[in-house]
């Protein structure tokens, strides 16, 4: 799956981070495809460039037909955690 989102940070809080995603995750194989996916989180900072992440997530992807239905609908809900790395170096 390549998924390609657009990211809102909302930093106004520090050490807090409160973060939205939207994208249109990519299935590759086994049948190529393409969803929806909405994700909320929020981060905390233990240094300036390192932090603790977690978000929940939301997708819909559809499938092929089958006797009952035309088209299928799969959703999906998901909660992920994980690191804030913030690497930056200037020229």
């Amino acid at each position: 799956v390549v998924p390609p989102a657009s990211l809102l940070v909302a930093d106004g809080f520090r050490p807090w981070l409160a973060f939205g995603r939207a994208g249109l995750p990519i299935v590759l194989n086994p049948d190529p495809n393409v969803g929806g996916e909405l994700a909320f989180g929020g981060a905390y900072l233990l240094t300036a460039g390192l932090g603790l992440q977690a978000e929940i997530v939301g997708n819909i992807f559809y499938g092929a037909a089958t006797w009952e239905k035309k088209i299928t609908s799969i959703p999906m809900i998901s909660l992920q955690a994980g690191l804030v790395v913030d690497f930056e170096v200037l020229p």
